[in-house]
Formats: C-alpha cells, sequence, structure tokens
C-alpha cells in the first residue's frame, strides 16, 4: 500500500533550511531529545530530505513505495534509479542506534536503507558494532545480510573514530561526483554533435565540488563524551568542526534531559552541558524535542521546536522561531500541529 505523506508541512520549511541554506553550505543543526522523545523519526526525514529532495512529494511517495521490491542493480520496480535520483549522498554515524533499527523506521518512512547503501547513496558507520565481529541477524534477514556495505568503529576513540568518517566521507564525496559526472556525460551527450562529444572533459568548478559534499548525521555525539574519560568537550567541538569542512550540511544529535543540562553537578554532567551549549552557540538551527510540560497524553508524543542557533546571527532568514506538538503513529506516519489548532 503506498506510504502516507513523510514530511509533515509544518516543518518543511525548517527541514529544508537545516540540509541548505542560500548563503552558506555548510550548515549545522543541532537536534536536541529527551529520554520519552528520541529523535529518530526527525533523523530519518533530514535524510529523506537531503537523498529525495521536498519538492514534488506526492510524486516521490508514489515511486519508493516500500510493497515494491528494489532490483539488485538499485532500481527501484518502476525504473526509478536510486544512483541517478537527485539529492545529495547521506552519511549517517550512529553511536546510540543499531543497523537494524534505523532500516525497520526508515522502511516505514519509504526509506529503504539496503537498496541505499548498495547504491552508494547512503553511507553507513556503525558506532554500536566493533571492527568485524557479527551481530545477532535478524530472523527475516541472511547472517551478516543488513550490514552488508556498512562500515564499523574499531572502537570509540576519537582518532579511530576520525579516521573513519574521515575515510567514508571521501567514500560518499567521490560517489557523488562520478554520479554527478555520469548525469552530466548522459545529458551532454543527446545535446550536443558527436565531434563536440569527444573533447575532454572540463575542470570540475567550485559549484560542482560542493555540491559533492554529504549530508552528515552525528547521532548521539554525546555518548562518546560520557564513554570515552579521555575525550573532551573541546575535542569533540574539533571534530565536528572537521566534519561540517567537507559536508553540505551536518546533524548532530544530542541529549537534552533536564538533569544533564540545568541539574548539573558532577564533571559528566558539566562536560555534557558544555558540549550542548557549545554545539547550539555554532548552529544555524536547533530543532528540540520534548515531553509536554503537563504530562503525557495518549493522542500528542511530543513538543518540537526550531529556534535559530548562535551561527545564523549574521545570516538572515525569513524563518521565526516555532513551537509545535507532534504524534508519532504505529505505521510510523507523524502528525505535527500548531497549539490551538485541530489534531
Amino acid at each position: 500500500m503506498p506510504i502516507a505523506a513523510p514530511l509533515p508541512q509544518a516543518i518543511v520549511p525548517y527541514l529544508r533550511s537545516s540540509i541548505s541554506t542560500p548563503s552558506s553550505t555548510h550548515t549545522q543543526t543541532l537536534v536536541t531529545s529527551t529520554l520519552s522523545t528520541p529523535s529518530l523519526w526527525l533523523l530519518l526525514r533530514l535524510a529523506y530530505v537531503s537523498i529525495y529532495g521536498i519538492e514534488d512529494q506526492g510524486h516521490n511517495q508514489r515511486r519508493r513505495q516500500p510493497s515494491g521490491p528494489v532490483a539488485i542493480g538499485g532500481n527501484s520496480r518502476d525504473g526509478h534509479n536510486l544512483g541517478e535520483s537527485e539529492g545529495t549522498n547521506v552519511v549517517i554515524v550512529s553511536f546510540v542506534r543499531d543497523y537494524l533499527t534505523w532500516c525497520e523506521m526508515g522502511k516505514k518512512l519509504g526509506l529503504d536503507f539496503p537498496a541505499l547503501v548498495k547504491a552508494k547513496r547512503l553511507f553507513y558507520v556503525d558506532g554500536l558494532r566493533r571492527g568485524s565481529a557479527p551481530s545477532t541477524p535478524h530472523p527475516t534477514m541472511s547472517p551478516g545480510s543488513q550490514e552488508q556495505g556498512t562500515t564499523a568503529l574499531k572502537s570509540l576513540a576519537l582518532n579511530d573514530i576520525t579516521a573513519t568518517v574521515n575515510q567514508v566521507l571521501r567514500s560518499a564525496s567521490s560517489s557523488s561526483t562520478d554520479r554527478a559526472d555520469n548525469r552530466t556525460s548522459s545529458s551532454t551527450v543527446q545535446r550536443i554533435p558527436a565531434a563536440a562529444a569527444t573533447a575532454g572533459p572540463r575542470p570540475p568548478t567550485a559549484t560542482s565540488v560542493s555540491s559533492s559534499a554529504p549530508t552528515v548525521i552525528l547521532d548521539g555525539l554525546d555518548f562518546v563524551l560520557a564513554s570515552q574519560p579521555s575525550t573532551t568537550p573541546l575535542s569533540l567541538n574539533a571534530l565536528v568542526s572537521a566534519v561540517r569542512l567537507q559536508s553540505l550540511a551536518t546533524i548532530v544529535t544530542a541529549q537534552a534531559d533536564s538533569p544533564l543540562l540545568h541539574n548539573a553537578m558532577s564533571p559528566l554532567e558539566t562536560d555534557h552541558a558544555h558540549l550542548v551549549t557549545s554545539l547550539a552557540h555554532q548552529s544555524d538551527w536547533v530543532l528540540q524535542l520534548r515531553g509536554l510540560d503537563t504530562g503525557s497524553a495518549n493522542d500528542v508524543s511530543g513538543v518540537v521546536r526550531a529556534s535559530r542557533g548562535g551561527q545564523s546571527e549574521d545570516q538572515p532568514s525569513d524563518l521565526a522561531d516555532g513551537e509545535w506538538l507532534y504524534h508519532i503513529k504505529g505505521d510510523g506516519t507523524v502528525r505535527v500541529w500548531g497549539r490551538g489548532e485541530l489534531n
């Protein structure tokens, strides 16, 4: 059956602005969440926007129905080639969620992770799997098949994370450049005379180089701070800055539960507060997920707030800060609405 509209219209402009802005191609967005309001649904939609774009959602969702299997060559059932679709590549570095969870939740949205990985549109770095150690396979999958094409971290040491992420970023950028060259060559051969088509390739322009940069999602960066005593907020900020220079957009997630930010007493809690605060100051947007102030409700999963980060002071935007309620349904769809609107 067809999937529901994957992108809640209320937050579409903020998703678009989080991926890129007219004045900058190296944007940074901080996504904060709490124990009761996990951020996976929002991260999947940011990945969706990066890979497929926002325009013509109805057409996009029709051609990515989960009921149609993906062919070995990376083609959807109606012939749409994942390797040639518009958008940017996505690199996901997850320290707090396993690959199977991303696959299962992404499928509800219309994101076929194995097919996207095979088509080199999505690059996944598994921060929970060390080296080549096998994990427990899903009952419906052959052993190891769910992790084929993904990369495992050697360890959570900052040097190992940096080396692995840099290697994957180079692969993602190279894949994007090759795809753009193939698309340009195909369209050029159809338009120009055969004699002109034999001319050598033109050198890459600044626009083509920047467009090859991927969108990077660093999921649960604060976990590295908590699990590695030698890691400091300053060193993690340096990692984020280095990744940002190599990406079109960088999205970082961290926990923002009240005890970690407002009642910090231990050295770890203090470092956590420093990390989240500094990331907010360096970001263009801060997307916050939290529970209702009045308690839980059956028809409301939580509150999502979009606010300008410290890095956006010199970048004018028509978007104002906003806050909405949201509800995650069992089929994976998300309803977002403003306070006072009918749900």
